[in-house]
């Protein structure tokens, strides 16, 4: 089954523990999405560590340097491999590149049996809204839309429409239902785990809503981004809630947090960035 996501995320082994990917525009902000980059680092670890048995549950991207869609290598280095994780260090960088683009550490890990701790009463987290993603207010104005949101579709669920709306300054928080318009299935019919990070990897909307409809326009680059793997999405999902909230912006710096339900109030993710704020006028 062909969808863009996965397709781009497909690696070519180039040997010793190097990967290729062709990476479009079409996942882009002001370039590449750092989620999507995650993805590109998780796959060629994934294609590394080479057991069905290992998923993905933690990764944490320190970025860089500036990669532009186009040819990308990854160079994979399995840290540990014992029983039930493995460790791995991915680095991947654009084409004819001499610095590292963006490192990403991550642990592949088998289900267990263990303890159970899920719930709002345990964690204070509340399930997502019980309104249908589709009574909810469309994100976008189509005329503005990044070119990667052109590959989703988006409700919003808490906040504004920042462009049409005057709103003061509030809560720092933005929620939106959003579903790939390809589902990312695998081959064998699974929603594919990596496609998680892009979504997790949307969280300046939350700043503007802490700022007001007032806000000075900026950019706001990733520094890092962890993301957490609780569950896997089902075959049958579509929408997930991306709820995120910014828990401090000072000094040129941002920081927020996030996480992602499924429509059955089930917690599939969960993620954290800091991000440097600028002015959009000034260059990378």
């Amino acid at each position: 089954m062909s969808n863009q996501l996965l397709d781009e995320l497909r690696p070519r082994a180039v040997g010793d523990g190097r990967y290729r990917f062709q990476l479009s525009d079409d996942w882009s902000f002001r370039g590449p999405s750092g989620g999507v980059l995650t993805s590109v680092a998780l796959a060629a670890a994934r294609a590394e560590v080479n057991d069905a048995r290992l998923v993905v549950r933690s990764a944490m991207t320190i970025f860089c340097s500036r990669i532009l869609p186009g040819d990308i290598f990854a160079q994979v280095e399995v840290l540990r491999r014992g029983n039930v994780a493995a460790q791995v260090r991915t680095r991947i960088s654009g084409a004819g590149a001499t610095d590292v683009g963006a490192e990403v550490s991550a642990t592949f890990a088998l289900e267990r049996e263990g303890v159970s701790l899920d719930g709002e009463p345990h964690h204070g987290l509340p399930p997502p809204s019980a309104e249908l993603p589709d009574a909810l207010q469309v994100p976008f104005d189509r005329a503005r839309i990044p070119t990667f949101f052109e590959r989703l579709e988006g409700r919003i669920a808490f906040g504004h429409r920042w462009h049409e709306e005057t709103f003061a300054a509030g809560v720092a928080r933005f929620a939106r239902w959003l579903r790939y318009r390809e589902r990312p299935l695998t081959e064998s019919g699974a929603f594919d785990r990596l496609a998680l990070p892009p979504m997790v990897d949307t969280m300046p909307s939350a700043l503007v809503e802490g700022l007001g409809s007032d806000f000075p326009r900026f950019v706001a680059p990733s520094l890092d981004l962890t993301v957490h793997f609780i569950a896997a999405p089902t075959p049958e999902t579509e929408w997930l809630l991306v709820d995120s909230r910014c828990r401090s912006a000072a000094d040129g710096y941002g920081y927020a947090d996030v996480r992602v339900w499924d429509q059955t109030d089930r917690l599939l993710a969960f993620g954290a960035q800091s991000m440097i704020i600028r002015r959009p006028t000034l260059k990378p």
